[in-house]
């Protein structure tokens, strides 16, 4: 009997923090240019990327890297990688939980023209720390893109 009890409890600890896990916060934020995407890819290069978001980028090892953003007293600890055609850069958080990625890709304008679209997806736990979190990157993903269409036109 005792330990059908002690199985029971846990069951229903396992429910609850289970009923808890809500979706993450997610945001979205895009700009779209006049220029092609093939003169926009070498401004999101390795090199340049960061520079745009006023993020400092310091590869650590194990491919891990940390990420400093403006209005974060903490580091963003993850991995990054862009996918094999170099049209997105996924990175995958480690500290704190984080998904995000950047995506670059040929839309058409109105009139007809064509143009590049560049997108920013972002991921946090939905919990303090994450809205707290989500409330900088907005800041900072908002700034990077309205610099990069100010650079390459709207």
């Amino acid at each position: 009997m005792r330990v059908r009890k002690v199985l029971t409890q846990a069951s229903r600890a396992l429910r609850r923090r289970s009923a808890l896990r809500l979706p993450p916060l997610e945001q979205d934020q895009f700009v779209q240019v006049t220029s092609a995407k093939e003169r926009v890819l070498p401004y999101l290069d390795d090199a340049n990327v960061g520079s745009w978001f006023r993020v400092v980028r310091q590869p650590l090892d194990d491919g891990v890297v940390a990420l400093s953003l403006p209005g974060l007293t903490r580091r963003l600890y993850g991995n990054e990688r862009w996918t094999p055609t170099r049209d997105a850069l996924l990175f995958s958080g480690i500290s704190p939980e984080l998904d995000a990625f950047l995506s670059v890709r040929s839309v058409i304008l109105p009139r007809g023209r064509l143009g590049t679209e560049v997108w920013v997806h972002v991921e946090v736990p939905r919990e303090r720390e994450g809205a707290r979190l989500m409330t900088v990157l907005n800041g900072v993903v908002g700034r990077g893109l309205a610099l990069i269409q100010a650079e390459l036109g709207s």
